[in-house]
């Protein structure tokens, strides 16, 4: 036998008295090797024998065991030194004590109430146990282990709480929320709510501390602030445990030929005829509206599990269509007066500007007043837009054009040769010969173009062959002109290049490029 000392700071009934060290860690290793052995047989049975998921205590509780028991190894082997024991025996006489909550908590709420209700705790709750659980043992630590006054420690953190509290309004309030909604039957898990000035429905799978959970019918999860659910109407459809159902309405609309009594007969026949509709209350069917569409009925029956609404109306409507065609029923549709309309071309001229601008042109001037009449009728309209290309060089063409209206830009090798406006005409090579075009013509502006294709001036020089050489002394003679334009403005560029090399050369000799 050992030499009373002075107690460890360990957790026992015995630490008020002068025991032996050695009694007080063999409690402690008694202490964690049942609860050791308590979680390892839960993590057996429901591993091996259960198979289903084992409770969120028993693998950290298991962890801390274990460390626990490896801690007390080396409090027996190291406890004789001072600095080793003092550091050693509180770390180990805080885990004793959280492995000890976590064992009161488990036995709460798995065996307490899971066996006394028959369902999963709800996680509102389960927070609350361990909360209070925790701060249960976090007081008998503070007072036991590290002997410290608990009056003290409520009067310096009275300040501190208040601000908190302040700081964590949301949070409460949710909190606070939490314990309403828990406390409310109608609001209970698996009940179907709807929160209709947010658009929200499901059914309630969980309520925490700070939202509760809902589950939609397409299985997707939202996570609604309790407080949001206290401070708005919120709509309760229960849930299939209560075993009353509720009542769900549908629109069913039938046409004008269907008597109203025929209507209701019909819909109230096809309600009575599906199992999954309560028959109690009695199914309904009122008429509501004589609508333009047709007549509409409002089809009122309960419903057990209001999760299932969605796909009781596919089966309502369904078998209504089907009953209504049986009995030779048609369903309305909207009614619409078509009436055709040629639209109006907002580019159109008038034919006498048309004419007169095919008779202006010297190329025609050959013509008769019969033969550019003939011309003049198969002659179209085309309409391009700011920065459009009408032809490019060298593409190939087969047609000439007028300019009624706009302005447009004509490059030949990519060089400015010239503007094109109103009267003027381009093409009339690709038109009476068939080569490419000579140069590029793009618009400057919206430009309003008169098209006279080869398919509209060859019936005229087939009847009349004579034209032949009158057309082609005209071509001589604007080709000659189309070249002088030409020549001018490669001298005009020639004259541009050499009067900025002599500026370039200018610069350079009076040192105003260094």
């Amino acid at each position: 036998m050992t030499e009373p000392s002075a107690p460890s700071a360990g957790f026992s009934p015995e630490l008020l008295l002068p025991v032996d060290v050695d009694v007080i860690l063999l409690n402690k290793v008694i202490i964690l090797a049942v609860i050791f052995l308590i979680f390892a047989g839960i993590f057996l049975y429901r591993r091996l024998v259960a198979r289903k998921e084992l409770p969120r205590l028993v693998t950290p509780t298991l962890t801390l065991s274990l460390l626990g028991l490896l801690l007390l190894f080396f409090e027996f082997q190291l406890g004789s030194l001072p600095r080793y024991g003092t550091i050693i025996a509180p770390v180990q006489n805080l885990i004793v004590l959280l492995c000890l909550a976590n064992l009161v908590i488990y036995f709460v709420m798995e065996v307490g109430i899971r066996l006394r209700t028959g369902k999963e705790p709800p996680t509102f709750l389960r927070d609350i146990v361990t909360m209070v659980v925790y701060v249960l043992f976090a007081l008998i630590s503070l007072r036991v282990i590290f002997h410290i006054e608990l009056s003290s420690i409520i009067t310096t953190t009275t300040v501190l709480t208040a601000a908190i509290a302040f700081a964590m309004q949301a949070a409460l309030a949710n909190a606070v929320s939490g314990f309403s909604i828990q406390n409310d039957t109608l609001l209970k898990r698996g009940s179907w709510i709807e929160v209709r000035d947010r658009n929200i429905a499901g059914r309630i799978v969980n309520v925490g501390f700070r939202y509760t959970t809902l589950e939609n019918i397409e299985g997707h999860l939202f996570l609604v602030p309790n407080s949001l659910l206290i401070q708005n109407p919120v709509t309760s459809y229960g849930s299939p445990d209560d075993g009353e159902p509720r009542v769900a309405t549908l629109t069913v609309t039938l046409g004008y030929e269907v008597p109203p009594e025929a209507g209701r007969s019909l819909i109230l026949g096809v309600l009575a005829a599906i199992p999954d509709i309560a028959r109690t209350p009695a199914p309904q069917a009122w008429l509501v509206s004589l609508a333009e569409l047709g007549v509409v009925y409002q089809a009122r029956f309960g419903l057990r599990d209001m999760g299932r609404k969605e796909s009781i109306a596919d089966t309502v409507l369904t078998q209504v269509w089907y009953a209504a065609q049986r009995a030779g029923h048609s369903f309305p549709y909207p009614h619409r007066t078509v009436t055709a309309a040629r639209p109006r071309d907002p580019f159109a001229f008038p034919p006498d500007e048309v004419a007169a601008a095919v008779t202006g042109c010297d190329l025609f001037a050959v013509l008769d007043e019969a033969e550019r009449s003939a011309l003049v009728s198969q002659t179209l309209l085309r309409v391009y837009g700011p920065g459009e290309t009408v032809v490019r060089q060298k593409e190939e063409g087969n047609s000439l054009f007028i300019v009624m209206k706009g302005e447009l830009l004509v490059t030949a090798d990519k060089v400015v040769v010239g503007t094109l406006g109103a009267g003027e005409l381009f093409g009339e090579r690709s038109l009476l010969t068939g080569e490419p075009r000579g140069a590029t013509v793009t618009a400057r502006d919206e430009v309003r173009l008169l098209e006279i294709s080869a398919a509209a001036i060859g019936p005229v020089i087939r009847d009349n062959p004579a034209l032949m050489e009158q057309l082609s002394e005209v071509l001589a003679h604007r080709e000659e002109a189309n070249r002088e334009s030409f020549r001018h403005a490669a001298a005009s560029r020639k004259d541009r290049t050499r009067k900025e090399e002599y500026l370039v050369k200018l610069r350079r000799f009076f040192g105003f490029d260094e």
